[in-house]
């Protein structure tokens, strides 16, 4: 993401640019969180990762848009935001799974 910004025209660097570079950065930080919270504290950034990562995927749109990303790199980025957006559903869905399974349980248990 790093690179791609650095070739953004200096107009696009400053504003755009710089709010993909913190966007990216926040979802980097919520990953690393994310991987060492439990439960509900772990849902809480998994979603905020997806939101993250949603308004990574309009910047990107709009970045190609303006002309500031090349059609190569667009495709790119495109490629990886769906797949990240893919692995955070995915653990997302195994999240709520395994919360279920655990609410199933408990009332067994009573």
């Amino acid at each position: 993401m790093n690179s791609c910004i650095k070739q953004f025209p200096k107009r696009d660097r400053h504003g755009i640019g710089e709010r993909m570079e913190k966007i990216s950065f926040d979802f980097l930080d919520y990953l690393v969180l994310a991987s060492k919270k439990k439960d509900d504290a772990r849902m809480n950034l998994l979603e905020k990762m997806d939101r993250e990562l949603v308004k990574e995927k309009i910047l990107t749109r709009l970045a190609h848009k303006i002309k500031a990303l090349p059609e190569k790199r667009y495709i790119d980025l495109e490629k990886r935001i769906l797949e990240m957006g893919k692995q955070i559903g995915g653990w997302i869905k195994y999240e709520k799974k395994k919360t279920e399974n655990n609410a199933y349980e408990k009332e067994e248990l009573v």
